[in-house]
């Protein structure tokens, strides 16, 4: 059984925080872990009966007493604090944030100053989470308020603590730069379970086998920072020197891929942080037999991350090589129905796009019910199945011009799927003539 990618509660906390995601779920653990060089993290937190005090929260909010809710709250991270219980500590800030916007008008901004104050006290690896929370925080204000934000004009000067006069860049700026900071301390966030937090996580699909796809917290942030780094988005100004992923080893094998340096002259291209971050991902997964899974996972998010971004001319023919060396090399392992899923997706989808072929969209067929043979009840077989159920239903669709020329005759195209025969009737409208 594998564990898909976690989700902070905070998406669900704040009213115009809405966002879906995966996550994962673990029994709690007393193991310490440490960095590569020795230096002592943090104990995992133990469970307590903080079940009790949340119950109450969770009782006073219902009833609409949010101040009283926001004291207890508050009252429950100094005891969190106090019993170095990370996990605790995240979540009661979560809270905290989400408790001021109901009971001020400015409670949002508030929050953001909250959180950025705790982010100067914080140690690691909560400081990471708390950066990861916070860039996400400021990227959902600016989708959310964009309108109003994107009316400012931007100072030259560095802006201030103030967000209220902040332009959309300097939005936009705050959040790369905190993804970015979240993802740094990586060789201490390789070691840190994903136990760590996991009184901010929430339970979410299992398939593959019994190790989570993100089982370190860098593998966590990681993909968090990805979310936001593959995004488009206008806010900053795009210089001359444009990042552009033109380098052909983007679609390599991933050994290949690891090699290659991918430069650009503008340190805020999100596409080239994407990148150099999906090496990492592949790095630290790489040659560990136990992350199999996780291995596969992140290297079809690299492929269709490539796919969407390379200027190459070929790049979908490159992208369904790599699809195809793919399902060779991991053909006996469970996450090549999630590989065999992929590639039989393109293939339907280069049908749909091409009338009158269906080559591929056989092959396509063939070689998810192979899947679902070898690989039965995995996550990647019930993608496959759905994807048997669309390629197998009868469909019929006619298309027709706009506008007709008189005593022309008029075109139609006809499209079917799996279905023999097709009977059409003409019938004459009265009141037009013959």
């Amino acid at each position: 059984m594998r564990l898909t990618l976690p989700l902070l509660l905070l998406l669900g906390l704040f009213a115009f925080c809405k966002m879906p995601s995966k996550k994962t779920s673990l029994q709690p653990s007393t193991e310490t872990f440490k960095t590569k060089t020795d230096t002592k993290m943090p104990d995992l937190p133990i469970a307590g009966d903080y079940p009790a005090a949340w119950q109450e929260i969770d009782s006073l909010e219902r009833e609409g007493l949010f101040k009283s809710a926001l004291e207890k709250t508050e009252a429950l991270y100094a005891r969190a604090s106090n019993d170095n219980n990370a996990g605790q500590i995240l979540k009661s800030l979560i809270f905290k944030g989400k408790f001021l916007t109901m009971l001020e008008e400015n409670g949002i901004e508030k929050a953001m100053k909250l959180y950025e104050t705790e982010l100067l006290r914080m140690r690691q690896p909560e400081k990471s989470v708390l950066q990861s929370m916070l860039a996400e925080l400021y990227s959902t204000y600016l989708q959310n308020q964009g309108w109003r934000i994107s009316n400012r004009t931007q100072l030259a000067d560095a802006p201030g603590p103030d967000i209220t006069t902040w332009s959309a860049a300097n939005f936009e700026q705050r959040a790369l730069d905190l993804y970015q900071a979240s993802v740094k301390e990586e060789s201490a966030l390789r070691n840190g379970p994903i136990n760590y937090i996991k009184d901010i996580i929430l339970p979410g699909s299992t398939d593959t086998t019994a190790v989570p796809l993100r089982p370190t917290l860098f593998d966590f942030l990681a993909y968090r920072a990805l979310q936001h780094f593959e995004s488009e988005r206008s806010y900053l100004n795009q210089p001359a020197f444009k990042f552009e992923l033109s380098q052909e080893a983007a679609f390599a094998p991933a050994k290949t891929f690891l090699l290659e340096k991918f430069e650009s002259q503008d340190e805020n291209a999100s596409k080239w942080m994407a990148i150099r971050l999906f090496q990492r991902l592949l790095s630290a997964q790489s040659g560990n037999a136990g992350q199999t899974a996780g291995y596969i996972d992140a290297d079809l998010a690299r492929l269709n991350f490539v796919r969407q971004n390379s200027v190459l001319e070929d790049k979908e023919l490159r992208y369904e090589q790599a699809l195809e060396s793919l399902h060779k090399q991991y053909y006996d392992h469970p996450s090549d129905a999630e590989i065999v899923w992929q590639l039989s997706n393109y293939l339907w989808q280069k049908d749909v796009q091409q009338p009158g072929e269906k080559t591929h969209r056989k092959r396509a067929l063939t070689l998810c019910e192979d899947a679902i043979k070898r690989h039965p009840n995995t996550f990647g077989a019930k993608r496959c199945a759905q994807l048997v159920e669309i390629l197998k239903t009868p469909s019929f669709s006619i298309l027709t011009e706009m506008a007709y020329v008189p005593e022309k005759p008029v075109l139609f195209r006809v499209a079917w799927q799996n279905m023999s025969k097709i009977y059409v009737k003409l019938v004459q409208l009265p009141g037009f003539d013959e």
